[in-house]
């Protein structure tokens, strides 16, 4: 079901992916898609639903004892699916 579920998630972005595709494969698709697009994950040593930065950004993440996750995600992955099959 849930390889199903993402098909469908990718189906419902191929828009995004296909402008990636012809015009900004310069970008990282990651960023371009799931950071700037969808927004459904933070950028690196950023965390939560607002995208928050670790603390100690940028220079001294978790007070360099720690790791702040890279690339979290905003919503859980199944939201994201629901919130996109809605919305598009």
């Amino acid at each position: 079901m849930l390889l199903l579920q993402c098909h469908a998630l990718a189906e419902e972005v191929e828009q995004y992916i296909e402008d990636w595709w012809f015009q900004k494969q310069g970008e990282d698709l990651h960023k371009y898609l799931c950071i700037g697009t969808l927004k459904s994950c933070c950028p690196d040593s950023h965390y939560g639903a607002n995208c928050k930065p670790c603390p100690g950004f940028p220079d001294n993440v978790c007070n360099k004892s720690g790791k702040c996750k890279v690339g979290t995600l905003t919503v859980p992955a199944m939201e994201l699916f629901r919130m996109h099959s809605v919305q598009m």
